[in-house]
């Protein structure tokens, strides 16, 4: 962390933010000085929430920059960071059901597009893995086979050119 990021209030510049950033989108170890520096960023922040009163809209912001800076430097000591994209993968493979049953109402809970937005590197390697994509299965809503449509094309170019099974099946049997 830089001297001015040291002051009283313990703000990151925006020199600090980018590295830990950049730090988090890799597979890099954490900096020696990242444990202190989470020890004075936790202090800090209980010291800003029991703190005298300050301006509206600083008391705000400082708070909130301190203890998002200090989730993110406390990310950075997690061991699952410094795994293998290629292991990610795997894991991220065996974890899926074999057939993804997507209904366009909880397209959301799809499991790849769950893991897909817990943090940027998960989104990388799921993104970049065609084989996670390779079993997919969509239910056809008739009032919505645009939406249907629109989510076999995103299937089926993130699968690229690998041996694919699909299961397209009717939800309304009347149509």
């Amino acid at each position: 962390m830089s001297s001015e990021a040291r002051s009283s209030t313990l703000l990151p510049s925006v020199a600090d933010i980018q590295r830990v950033i950049e730090l988090l989108r890799s597979n890099s170890e954490p900096p020696d000085h990242i444990t202190s520096t989470i020890s004075m960023l936790s202090d800090e922040v209980a010291r800003l929430s029991e703190g005298p009163a300050r301006p509206v809209a600083h008391n705000r912001r400082v708070p909130s920059d301190c203890t998002t800076y200090l989730y993110q430097c406390r990310s950075l000591l997690s061991p699952i960071r410094r795994m293998p994209p290629e292991i990610m993968a795997h894991l991220f493979d065996i974890s899926s059901p074999r057939l993804r049953t997507t209904q366009y109402r909880y397209i959301c809970f799809v499991p790849l597009l769950a893991l897909s937005q817990v943090c940027a590197s998960w989104r990388v390697i799921i993104l970049g893995t065609p084989t996670l994509w390779r079993s997919i299965s969509l239910s056809w809503h008739s009032d919505n086979a645009s939406c249907t449509t629109k989510w076999l094309t995103v299937f089926l170019n993130r699968g690229a050119q690998c041996a694919l099974h699909l299961k397209i099946f009717n939800v309304c049997p009347a149509v």
